[in-house]
Protein backbone atom coordinates (compact mmCIF):
# COMPACT_ATOMS: atom_id res chain seq x y z
CA UNK A 1 0.00 0.00 0.00
CA UNK A 2 1.17 3.54 -0.71
CA UNK A 3 0.36 6.07 2.04
CA UNK A 4 0.66 9.87 2.10
CA UNK A 5 -0.14 11.85 5.27
CA UNK A 6 -0.33 15.63 5.46
CA UNK A 7 -0.93 17.81 8.53
CA UNK A 8 -0.87 21.63 8.68
CA UNK A 9 -1.82 23.62 11.78
CA UNK A 10 -1.54 27.40 11.88
CA UNK A 11 -2.57 27.42 15.58
CA UNK A 12 0.70 25.85 16.77
CA UNK A 13 2.78 26.48 13.59
CA UNK A 14 3.34 22.85 12.55
CA UNK A 15 3.50 21.33 9.08
CA UNK A 16 4.08 17.63 8.49
CA UNK A 17 4.23 15.42 5.40
CA UNK A 18 4.91 11.69 5.34
CA UNK A 19 5.05 9.18 2.49
CA UNK A 20 5.19 5.44 3.18
CA UNK A 21 5.22 2.10 1.43
CA UNK A 22 3.82 -0.68 3.58
CA UNK A 23 3.58 -4.42 3.11
CA UNK A 24 1.12 -6.51 5.12
CA UNK A 25 0.86 -10.24 5.74
CA UNK A 26 -2.57 -11.71 6.56
CA UNK A 27 -2.32 -14.33 9.29
CA UNK A 28 -5.64 -16.04 8.47
CA UNK A 29 -6.71 -15.27 4.92
CA UNK A 30 -10.25 -16.55 4.55
CA UNK A 31 -11.76 -14.30 1.88
CA UNK A 32 -14.50 -16.77 0.98
CA UNK A 33 -16.58 -15.69 3.99
CA UNK A 34 -17.89 -12.09 3.58
CA UNK A 35 -18.07 -11.70 7.40
CA UNK A 36 -14.46 -12.78 7.89
CA UNK A 37 -12.01 -11.55 10.51
CA UNK A 38 -8.47 -11.27 9.09
CA UNK A 39 -5.64 -10.08 11.38
CA UNK A 40 -2.42 -8.85 9.78
CA UNK A 41 1.11 -7.68 10.56
CA UNK A 42 3.41 -5.67 8.35
CA UNK A 43 6.39 -3.43 7.79
CA UNK A 44 6.68 0.11 6.46
CA UNK A 45 9.36 2.45 5.11
CA UNK A 46 9.28 5.99 3.79
CA UNK A 47 10.30 9.62 4.12
CA UNK A 48 9.00 12.49 6.28
CA UNK A 49 9.32 16.26 6.52
CA UNK A 50 8.48 18.26 9.69
CA UNK A 51 8.41 22.06 9.99
CA UNK A 52 7.71 24.13 13.08
CA UNK A 53 9.07 27.27 14.74
CA UNK A 54 12.88 27.11 14.29
CA UNK A 55 12.65 23.44 13.14
CA UNK A 56 12.83 22.21 9.55
CA UNK A 57 13.87 18.57 9.32
CA UNK A 58 13.49 15.60 7.04
CA UNK A 59 14.33 11.96 7.52
CA UNK A 60 13.72 8.36 6.64
CA UNK A 61 11.04 6.28 8.42
CA UNK A 62 10.86 2.56 9.04
CA UNK A 63 8.66 0.49 11.30
CA UNK A 64 5.86 -1.99 11.69
CA UNK A 65 2.09 -2.18 11.89
CA UNK A 66 -0.57 -4.60 13.03
CA UNK A 67 -4.32 -4.68 12.73
CA UNK A 68 -7.31 -6.51 11.38
CA UNK A 69 -9.90 -6.37 8.64
CA UNK A 70 -13.47 -7.33 9.40
CA UNK A 71 -15.81 -8.08 6.51
CA UNK A 72 -19.14 -6.33 7.13
CA UNK A 73 -20.93 -7.27 3.90
CA UNK A 74 -19.98 -8.77 0.57
CA UNK A 75 -18.85 -5.34 -0.68
CA UNK A 76 -17.62 -3.51 2.46
CA UNK A 77 -15.04 -4.21 5.14
CA UNK A 78 -13.58 -2.25 8.04
CA UNK A 79 -9.82 -1.89 8.48
CA UNK A 80 -8.29 -1.07 11.91
CA UNK A 81 -4.53 -0.65 12.23
CA UNK A 82 -1.82 0.65 14.58
CA UNK A 83 1.41 1.85 12.91
CA UNK A 84 4.71 2.67 14.67
CA UNK A 85 7.67 4.10 12.76
CA UNK A 86 11.14 5.19 13.84
CA UNK A 87 12.93 8.07 12.10
CA UNK A 88 16.48 9.35 11.80
CA UNK A 89 15.42 13.03 12.06
CA UNK A 90 17.05 15.12 14.80
CA UNK A 91 13.92 16.30 16.67
CA UNK A 92 11.48 13.50 15.83
CA UNK A 93 12.44 10.02 16.97
CA UNK A 94 9.21 8.15 16.15
CA UNK A 95 5.74 8.55 14.63
CA UNK A 96 2.62 6.64 15.71
CA UNK A 97 -0.78 6.35 14.03
CA UNK A 98 -4.11 4.63 14.54
CA UNK A 99 -5.88 4.10 11.23
CA UNK A 100 -9.56 3.32 10.67
CA UNK A 101 -10.73 2.62 7.14
CA UNK A 102 -13.90 1.63 5.32
CA UNK A 103 -13.11 -0.29 2.12
CA UNK A 104 -15.42 -0.83 -0.84
CA UNK A 105 -14.72 -4.08 -2.71
CA UNK A 106 -15.71 -4.20 -6.36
Amino acid sequence: MLVFDYFDSSDDDQNYEKGLVQFDYYLFNNESDSFSFRPFIGINAGYMNYESTNIDESGFLYGAQAGFIFGVTEYFDIDVMYRYSLTDAAHTDHVEAVVLGLNYLY
